[in-house]
């Protein structure tokens, strides 16, 4: 059997020895014109859209602007409490830098939210560019104002004086993102300003904006509102580029194309005209260039199929690890906690603690499974930082390896704080990963916490710091960006201390870098700090629970795990309570539809029938019948109209199903109380 890339050469062999080279120098040459309008086509679309997306972003700007501008402060000129509802905005709109009110008639500044204090900021005379007492406005990028790489835009204060403007400094990787989401790797593209000044750049971004564009730029913007045309990049290299102007701000997005992809079907096509049969042989090396240029993207991209189906498959494996994990763990943590809590002997005391805490760790791995199966959601709890790094301290010395030295610093009242443990683990790694490649000949990492305050609020600091190379100021006022790394290529993604920096964010903190060349880098993360989260004491009722009709309150527990449903029974009966365990939901149905218990309690993952299809179908029978839903893989499971049931996630200690039992049983008025 001939193998596809074979019969492919055979083809373009018989294209060869056909006759009709004239004709076929038509079809080629008109193929490559429909190729280069093609191309010409999709670089305007993906101008076009990235000006639609760059409006939707300035029209939410400006409407947010608006309103801060119709603001009774405002109005009134309380610059005090302008000033403070400015602050809450800017917090809100996390890429707006600044806020100012400008006096029109004075060319004076009234407020700015980066200086509080009203001492002048550097460069204001830049600000009001744009500006106008009566109308919206849309000032040029500027690098001038407070050193700060900003675009402004500007709306009057309606006070009647026609003289106060309010005016926003806009970050510009807000732009950067858009780009570089829409153009393709290595071609070099930009928005620009009605001036022609780089609003972002796919290329040198950083040192761009705010800085003229070409004189092909310039000049294309001139001649219409949307275009194509040739052009040489400030580095030097030849390309077109379609652009279009947006008639919201007289910005303009300009794609690149690389100028192979014009120039060669011209070229192409005016050789197969003139030359016929003669330039047959150079048509067919078109074909062939063409043909094992297909071949091998057809190869990279079944490589990348098969390697994405090999990540999926692995994630799988590790969800469903995870959820067995969580089903044996269950009765494992729920025993060993009773017995604990029973126990009179001092020495059966300490090892149940340490057999539970050997069992927590478990639990802690099947998170972290579950993490790498399908992504984590923020679960903000107070958490001990101590027996986190505590726990994690064999795998950072596994991790940096044995020319870097981990030694640990833990306060011991500075360890509890409100986040996210799982975060957590991953920025310490993170932050170990980045400190070991700043000591390339080995050194020491501390990791240690201590107590800190901001702004009169208490926090704790988790501090990572090594004895590396440090960093340089400017470096480091850039480290924690997205994507920024001083690292060669493949060597980093510049996105640890970025990630860090989200983590301490998103738990209400945020993260500090300390570094000076040659004498090391110290990494702040800081949290709110949290009372300690003591264990619950065991949940059992003084007399027998009992339902509406006085008897005893009647469970049934519907779970295809035996250790489970076992451990969920037995810490039932103990409360007090009378149980029904089934191990699957048809008999459950059969059950209800004879006589319903006082609560429901199912799992969700089970054989002949979920979870969601059994509460479904029990509450067709008992429309009232309380129910609760344990699982240890629920992440990502479709609960439809039942996203209000409660949900207790697996492994649960016995304290944890008490609670959750009792609160299901009360009466709607005895919890509101």
């Amino acid at each position: 059997m001939i193998s596809p890339f074979r019969r492919s050469l055979i083809l373009i062999g018989i294209a060869l020895a056909l006759p009709l080279c004239v004709v076929t120098a038509l079809l080629v040459s008109s193929m490559l014109r429909s190729q280069e309008g093609e191309v010409q086509r999709e670089a305007l679309d993906r101008a076009r859209e990235i000006v639609a997306l760059s409006d939707s972003r300035l029209e939410a700007d400006l409407s947010a602007l608006r309103v801060l501008a119709t603001a009774s402060t405002m109005r009134t000129h309380d610059w005090v409490g302008a000033l403070a509802r400015a602050d809450r905005v800017a917090h809100i709109n996390k890429h707006w830098r600044m806020i100012f009110v400008s006096d029109l008639s004075t060319g004076k500044e009234i407020l700015n939210t980066m200086r509080p204090d009203r001492s002048p900021t550097p460069g204001f005379e830049d600000v009001l560019q744009g500006a106008h007492p009566e109308r919206e406005g849309f000032g040029a990028v500027t690098r001038k104002v407070d050193g700060c790489p900003c675009i402004f835009l500007h709306v009057p204060i309606d006070d009647g004086s026609g003289t106060y403007v309010l005016s926003v400094g806009i970050d510009p990787a807000v732009y950067q993102s858009i780009l570089m989401s829409h153009i393709a790797h290595g071609l070099v593209s930009a928005i620009v300003d009605r001036k022609g000044l780089f609003i972002a750049r796919s290329l040198d971004a950083d040192n761009r904006v705010g800085t003229p564009a070409t004189s092909y730029v310039r000049e294309a913007i001139t001649h219409g509102n949307e275009g194509f045309y040739p052009g040489i990049t400030l580095e030097g290299f030849k390309n077109y580029s379609a652009y279009h102007i947006s008639d919201l701000s007289g910005w303009s997005a300009h794609v690149a194309v690389a100028s192979a992809l014009i120039d060669t079907p011209k070229i192409w096509s005016n050789a197969t005209l003139v030359g016929g049969g003669g330039l047959s042989l150079l048509l067919a090396a078109g074909l062939i260039t063409f043909a094992l240029n297909d071949i091998a993207v057809r190869r990279r991209t079944a490589e990348r199929l098969a390697q994405a189906q090999k990540m999926e498959a692995i994630g799988q494996l590790a969800g469903g690890i995870a959820h067995d994990l969580n089903n044996l763990l269950t009765p494992v943590i729920g025993g060993l906690d009773l017995i604990q809590r029973g126990a009179h002997d001092e020495r059966l005391k300490r090892l149940a603690a340490n057999a539970l805490e050997a069992a927590r760790r478990g639990e802690r791995l099947t998170r972290q499974l579950l993490t790498f199966s399908r992504g984590h959601k923020f679960k903000i709890e107070p958490i001990d930082l101590g027996e986190i790094v505590g726990s994690m301290t064999d795998l950072l010395r596994r991790t940096v390896g044995s020319s870097v030295g981990v030694t640990l610093d833990i306060d011991s009242d500075a360890r509890w704080v409100t986040s996210d443990a799982t975060q957590i683990e991953v920025a310490l790694i993170n932050l170990a990963l980045n400190a070991r490649d700043a000591m390339p000949q080995g050194g020491t990492i501390v990791v240690s916490t201590e107590k800190a305050q901001v702004e009169h609020k208490n926090f704790v600091a988790l501090i990572v710091k090594d004895t590396g190379t440090g960093m340089t100021p400017e470096v480091a006022a850039r480290a924690s960006d997205p994507f920024f790394t001083t690292k060669s290529t493949g060597k980093g993604t510049g996105l640890g201390l970025a990630q860090a920096a989200f983590i301490a964010a998103q738990s209400g903190g945020s993260l500090q870098i300390d570094s000076q060349v040659g004498r090391g880098t110290s990494i702040r993360m800081l949290f709110p700090a949290a009372t300690p989260n003591m264990p619950p004491a065991l949940v059992k009722p003084a007399a027998a629970p009992t339902n509406a009709n006085g008897s005893f309150a009647e469970i049934m527990i519907v779970d295809d795990d035996d250790y489970v449903r076992t451990f969920v029974a037995d810490a039932l009966l103990d409360a007090g309570y009378s149980v029904i365990a089934l191990a699957n939901g048809p008999a459950a149905l059969a059950r209800i539809a004879d006589q319903g218990p006082d609560l429901l309690l199912t799992d969700y993952s089970m054989p002949e029938m979920t979870g969601t299809e059994l509460i479904e179908r029990a509450r067709m029978e008992q429309p009232d019948l309380p129910i609760i839903l344990i699982s240890g893989y629920l992440d990502g499971a479709d609960l439809g109209a039942l996203d209000h049931i409660p949900v207790l996630s697996k492994p649960v200690s016995a304290p944890e199903l008490l609670t959750a039992v009792e609160r299901a049983l009360k009466p709607a008025d005895q919890l509101a109380t």
